[in-house]
């Protein structure tokens, strides 16, 4: 079973998808990386899981309102996705989530210009990269582009403001070509682990924070458990 570093290792919000959080993942020998993409005004993937950066004195500075430069200059450490991966895509695993319409065509052209400056084979990107997405169109668009790139289907009880049945995600996944299901704890329950798994897709679990829902979720025979406690799963 995968387990797989939840925007990083960190020991606060504050370390979360951050250069320091990789680099730990990539030393501890963790499976795989977990880390979030928004888009900028001038529509470069930076990496951050909240639509804005928060600086000290409460400010929110709103990713989609700014330029890579100026977010730059007014937050400091703004990490573009192209510096992550360029660093880390093959030393470990990296499971890319997009967050904001629009970030699976600029992540298409990104790959290009790694395929092209970089000699990235399409053998090197299935074996070290995975995109997820809680918005359908967003790994519809990506997996049109590179189908031999694994895809997750990220689900919750209400996603997008929508109840889901198990089939209806099935159909998602069968339609379109997706190889697994990414879900919540809460939308994780054993009959709906069995069905997906019985169906021969991956099922990966979300936020597995605690060593009994981890070991339980073993004994189901999940493919992944996306965690904040790394360093403890891995000694389990």
């Amino acid at each position: 079973m995968e387990i797989i570093a939840h925007r990083g290792i960190h020991k606060n919000k504050s370390e979360e998808n951050t250069i320091g959080a990789f680099n730990r993942a990539v030393l501890l020998k963790c499976e795989m990386l977990e880390l979030d993409c928004r888009l900028t005004q001038d529509r470069e993937l930076v990496v951050s899981h909240d639509p804005y950066f928060t600086l000290s004195d409460n400010t929110r500075v709103y990713i989609q309102q700014n330029t890579l430069k100026d977010l730059q200059n007014k937050v400091g450490a703004v990490i573009p996705l192209e510096f992550v991966l360029g660093i880390f895509t093959g030393a470990i695993k990296i499971n890319v989530e997009l967050k904001d319409k629009g970030c699976a065509l600029v992540l298409c052209k990104l790959l290009e210009k790694f395929s092209a400056e970089r000699n990235w084979s399409l053998k090197f990107m299935k074996k070290n990269l995975v995109v997820s997405s809680f918005v359908l169109e967003e790994l519809v668009e990506f997996k049109s582009s590179y189908p031999y790139v694994g895809a997750g289907l990220l689900r919750d009880w209400g996603t997008q403001g929508k109840f889901e049945t198990k089939t209806a995600i099935y159909e998602s996944l069968k339609k379109y070509g997706f190889e697994a299901v990414h879900l919540s704890v809460a939308r994780a329950t054993k009959r709906t682990v069995k069905y997906f798994k019985n169906l021969g897709f991956k099922v990966r679990v979300y936020m597995v924070n605690d060593l009994k829902t981890f070991k339980k979720y073993k004994e189901r025979g999940v493919d992944g458990v996306f965690t904040d406690k790394v360093e403890e799963f891995l000694k389990a």
